[in-house]
């Protein structure tokens, strides 16, 4: 009986258990996000919706377009530093 106690916590424990039962809460997470954003919408009055773009989706995407544009510049190795003449000198 303990070597079955034993055999249960080592699967529960595996690093293929944590991946099986985290891709489960992820999906159910976007089943929930997509059940959720159509109730949404049929409250919403004719006309109006979630997908209009506001202020704030564009300052969103202008904010993550930056982060995008600083990773790859330090990938690079590329800075505009580099091209500016040190005048400390």
């Amino acid at each position: 009986m303990l070597v079955l106690v034993f055999m249960v916590h080592d699967v529960l424990s595996s690093d293929t258990c944590i991946v099986v039962e985290s891709t489960c809460w992820f999906i159910a997470g976007v089943v929930r996000l997509f059940r959720d954003r159509s109730s949404g919408q049929r409250l919403m009055p004719a006309g109006q919706g979630e997908n209009a773009w506001g202020f704030g989706q564009i300052v969103e995407l202008l904010l993550l377009w930056s982060i995008i544009f600083t990773i790859a510049e330090a990938i690079s190795g590329m800075s505009l530093k580099d091209d500016v003449p040190d005048c400390r000198k």
